[in-house]
This record gives C-alpha cells, sequence and structure tokens, in this order.
C-alpha cells in the first residue's frame, strides 16, 4: 500500500447514485489530487471494484474529466436482496496505487429506486 510510504493518495471527492431498475444502483465516484494529477490524460488508469455479501459488478469504467481536472469512475451493480449493499473501489496505473479506497454501504430499504425518487 503505497499510502504507507507517506506519499499523498488521490481522494473521492465526488459520489453519486442512482437507479435504473430494482436492485441495480449506478455509481459515479470522481477521484482528484495526489498522484493523479500528475498523469497523463491517457494513462492506463484501472479502478478496482468489490461488492461485499454477494453484491455483483456488472460493468465498469474509468475516464478523464478535463474540465473538472477530475478521474470519473462509473460502474454498474447489482445489489444482494435485503442485505446491505456494501462497496469498496480505488484506482490504479499497472502495479501502482492512486487513490485512497473510497466505501459506501447502501442499506436495502432505501430511498433510491427507479423512477427517479
Amino acid at each position: 500500500d503505497e499510502g504507507m510510504t507517506g506519499e499523498p493518495l488521490g481522494k473521492a471527492v465526488n459520489t453519486f447514485v442512482g437507479s435504473q431498475q430494482t436492485n441495480q444502483y449506478r455509481f459515479i465516484v470522481d477521484f482528484g489530487g495526489g498522484p493523479l494529477a500528475e498523469l497523463a490524460h491517457d494513462a492506463p488508469v484501472k479502478a478496482v471494484v468489490s461488492g461485499l455479501e454477494g453484491a455483483k459488478v456488472l460493468q465498469q469504467r474509468v475516464e478523464w474529466l478535463g474540465a473538472l481536472a477530475k478521474w470519473r469512475l462509473s460502474f454498474l451493480v447489482e445489489a444482494p436482496a435485503d442485505k446491505n449493499l456494501v462497496l469498496r473501489a480505488f484506482l490504479k496505473s499497472e502495479d501502482r496505487t492512486l487513490t485512497e479506497t473510497w466505501t459506501y454501504t447502501l442499506p436495502p430499504n432505501n430511498r433510491i429506486n427507479a423512477n427517479g425518487g
């Protein structure tokens, strides 16, 4: 873990969540700062996204947002029925960890629903 060396890591600066259908959620997490600021905009930045308790990550992508000078992680996840949705994610490039680990817990009876409510 590169954070142990005292090197500053990028941080999650925004989190957005919405739902397209029952038990599926779209997350958008913007990361900035630390080593992210020095990366080339076409650097091979990848996300490591994990869901606990049976959550399934269905798709994910990372893109550079020039206007915001941030890297955006967007992913779709299927939540386990009647359990908390517990997620973790961080960005890396090759073997280098670039950001802190973003964590998020969403209870099963939340107010985010597919009708935009």
